[in-house]
Parts: C-alpha cells; sequence; structure tokens
C-alpha cells in the first residue's frame, strides 16, 4: 500500500468537515428530540452557527493550513535544490514571523 504524504491542508480540513458535520447533527437531535414546536428555532440558530463556523474555517485555511503546506514546499526546495529560492506565500496569510525567521536563515546561508 502506497502512502500518501498528508497536507496541512488536508488535516485541518478533514477536521473541520467533522466538527461541521457534528455540529449538524446535534443541532438535529436536538430538534428532534425538543420536538415540533423548538424545531424551527433550532434550526435558524444551528443554521447560523454554522454559516459562522464555516467562514470561521474557510479563513483559517485560507490564512494559515494553506500557507502551511506552501512555506513546507519551500523550504524543502531552499533545503534540498536552491538556497536562493523565495517563498511564495504572498501577503495575506498568519505567517509573517515564521516566514521572516526563515527567511533570514536562509539569507545567511547564503552567505556562508
Amino acid at each position: 500500500m502506497l502512502l500518501r504524504e498528508q497536507t496541512v491542508t488536508g488535516i485541518v480540513g478533514a477536521l473541520l468537515i467533522g466538527f461541521a458535520a457534528s455540529l449538524v447533527a446535534g443541532f438535529a437531535v436536538l430538534a428532534f428530540i425538543l420536538g415540533e414546536t423548538a424545531a424551527r428555532p433550532i434550526i435558524i440558530i444551528g443554521a447560523v452557527l454554522l454559516g459562522m463556523f464555516l467562514t470561521l474555517a474557510e479563513l483559517i485555511l485560507r490564512r494559515l493550513a494553506r500557507p502551511l503546506d506552501r512555506l513546507a514546499l519551500d523550504v524543502g526546495i531552499v533545503a534540498r535544490e536552491n538556497l536562493g529560492h523565495h517563498f511564495g506565500l504572498g501577503t495575506r496569510h498568519w505567517l509573517r514571523g515564521l516566514t521572516r525567521g526563515i527567511e533570514a536563515m536562509r539569507r545567511s546561508w547564503m552567505k556562508a
């Protein structure tokens, strides 16, 4: 059996999907237990909370998980192939401090 390398995006995405599914199932069970009169408000509240969660999940994936995968790729290129390679993360991520430190280390290796 061939094992594929797992990515941060894949792992975090699977966890977020699992949590969203649990949230939906929990609200469905709650609506079923409390009955028809409580079902409508529970569905509305559940939908709002699910929407907020999905928005937060997308933000986490876009600003943290995907940039971490890209940073891992770039660091691998620098370590194995090309010290002059520049990181392709862009600016819309939450890893500025980490990338500055790695970039400083890359520059010091190039000087050595």
